[in-house]
C-alpha cells in the first residue's frame, strides 16, 4: 500500500493535467496487485505456460499504455520490488548459514521466458517479475528447510534439558547422601576422640601408679638391704656371745656356783637369742612376702601396661585410617558443595553429565555471530558445561569412579558401625 500511495503521488505531480485519479486507482491498483503480489503472477498456473505469462504481462503494460501510465515509474517500482526480494533472500541465507543449515542453489534462466519482440523496459519488467518468482521460489524453500531444521534442533534441546534435569536430580541425591556421611563420620570421630581421651587418661593414671610401685619397690630394697646388714650385726654379736658362753662354761667347770649362775645366764641369753630370732625371722618372712606381692603387682601392671600399649597402637592406627578416610570425604564435600554454591551464586552453570551427547546446537547461531558451526562428534564421554556466553568445553573424566567412592564409603560406614 506504501509503495501503491508512493506511485500514485509520483504521477500526480508529474501529471497533473490528466483526469482524477480516482478513475485510474482501481485499474492501477488491480494492475500492481496482480503483477507484485499475486502468487499467480510468480508461479504459472496448471495448463498456463510461460507464453501466456509473458501474454498478461504484455496485456497489463498494454493497459497502461492505454490509461497512460508512465512505464519508467512502474519500471522503479518493480526494480525496487526486485531489491526487496534479494534483500530478503539474501538475509534469510544469511541466517540459514549461521544456523549450518542446508540449501541448495537454484539457478533458472530467464532469458529464454521473456518473449521476444518487446521494447526494452517491457522486457526489463518481464525480467524483473522473472526474477522475483524465482527468488521467491527460493526464499520460500530457505524457510521451509530452516523451520524444519529449527523443529529438529528444538527436539533435540528440550531432550538434553530432559537428560540435564535427571542428571542434576541424581547429582543432588549424591550430594544429599555424601552429607549424611559426612555427619556419620563427624559423630563417630567424636566417639573415637572421646575414647583416645580416656584411654590416654587411663594409661596416665596407670604409669603413674606404676612409679609410685617402683618407688616402693626401691625403698624396700633399702629397707631388706638394712635388715640384712642388721641380722649379720645380730649374728656377729651371737657369735661373740657363743664366745662368751664358751669361756664362761670353762669358767663354771671350775666352781660349781658360777656355773649354776652361768647356765642361768645362758638360758637367759639362749631365751633372748630365740625370742630376738624368732622375731626377726617374721620380720624376713614378712618383709619377703610384701617383696613377692610387690614383685607380682609390677609384673602385673607390665603385662596391663603392655596390653593397653598394643590396644593404644591399634586404636591410634585405626583413628589415623578414619581421619584419612574423614579428610578425603570432607575434600570431596567441600568441592560439592563448592560447585553448588557456584552454580547458585556465580552467573556461570557447571554441570557434570556422563551421557552420549552431540556437541553442537546450530540454533544458537541466530543468538550469537560468534557461534561456529562444527561437524558433530557423538562420543560417550563426560561433558562439562561452562556457560559463561555461549561456549561449551568438553572435559573427559569418568563419573564411575564417584559412584565407587560413594558404595566404599557406605561399606566401610557399616563395617564400622
Amino acid at each position: 500500500n506504501v509503495i501503491y500511495e508512493k506511485t500514485i503521488r509520483k504521477y500526480e505531480l508529474l501529471n497533473p493535467h490528466q483526469c482524477c485519479p480516482l478513475v485510474f486507482c482501481p485499474l492501477l491498483q488491480n494492475s500492481i496487485m496482480l503483477l507484485a503480489f499475486s502468487h499467480s503472477a510468480f508461479f504459472p498456473r496448471k495448463g498456463m505456460g510461460y507464453d501466456h505469462l509473458a501474454y498478461h504481462l504484455l496485456l497489463n503494460c498494454s493497459q497502461e499504455n492505454n490509461d497512460q501510465l508512465d512505464c519508467r515509474y512502474f519500471g522503479e517500482l518493480l526494480a525496487e520490488l526486485n531489491r526487496k526480494t534479494n534483500d530478503l533472500y539474501s538475509c534469510l541465507l544469511q541466517h540459514v548459514e549461521k544456523i549450518g543449515g542446508r540449501y541448495w542453489p537454484y539457478t533458472e534462466d530467464i532469458e529464454e521466458l521473456i518473449p521476444k519482440g518487446l521494447s526494452e523496459a517491457t522486457k526489463q519488467q518481464i525480467r524483473y517479475l522473472l526474477q522475483m518468482r524465482v527468488t521467491s521460489d527460493k526464499s520460500l524453500r530457505l524457510v521451509l528447510s530452516t523451520f524444519k531444521n529449527l523443529r529438529e534442533e528444538l527436539c533435540h534441546l528440550q531432550d538434553d534439558l530432559g537428560k540435564l534435569e535427571t542428571d542434576n536430580v541424581l547429582l543432588k541425591k549424591d550430594l544429599a547422601f555424601k552429607e549424611s556421611q559426612v555427619k556419620e563420620y563427624e559423630t563417630m570421630l567424636s566417639s573415637l576422640r572421646e575414647n583416645n581421651r580416656q584411654q590416654q587418661q587411663g594409661l596416665r593414671d596407670s604409669t603413674a601408679r606404676c612409679r609410685s610401685l617402683e618407688e616402693q619397690l626401691l625403698s624396700l630394697q633399702l629397707n631388706e638391704g638394712e635388715k640384712d646388714c642388721q641380722l649379720k650385726e645380730l649374728e656377729y654379736s651371737k657369735r661373740a656371745l657363743d664366745q662368751e658362753i664358751q669361756s664362761l662354761k670353762l669358767q663354771i667347770c671350775s666352781s660349781p656356783t658360777v656355773q649354776t649362775t652361768t647356765d642361768e645366764l645362758s638360758s637367759r641369753y639362749v631365751e633372748m637369742i630365740n625370742n630376738l630370732r624368732e622375731d626377726k625371722d617374721r620380720e624376713i618372712r614378712s618383709l619377703r612376702s610384701q617383696l613377692c606381692q610387690f614383685q607380682q603387682d609390677i609384673s602385673r601392671q607390665e603385662g596391663n601396661n603392655s596390653d593397653l600399649q598394643i590396644k593404644l597402637h591399634e586404636l591410634t592406627a585405626m583413628l589415623e585410617e578414619k581421619d584419612v578416610c574423614i579428610k578425603q570425604q570432607q575434600e570431596e564435600l567441600f568441592r560439592l558443595k563448592h560447585e553448588r554454591v557456584s552454580s547458585s551464586q556465580s552467573p556461570g552453570v557447571t554441570a557434570i553429565i556422563t551421557k552420549k551427547y552431540r556437541n553442537q546446537y546450530p540454533i544458537l547461531g541466530l543468538l550469537s555471530d560468534d557461534y561456529k558451526v562444527t561437524s558433530p562428534v557423538n562420543k560417550s564421554q563426560t561433558i562439562v558445561i561452562e556457560r559463561t556466553g555461549e561456549i561449551w568445553k568438553h572435559v573427559s573424566s569418568s563419573r564411575d569412579s564417584l559412584q565407587g567412592v560413594r558404595y566404599g564409603v557406605f561399606n566401610f560406614s557399616s563395617k564400622t558401625l
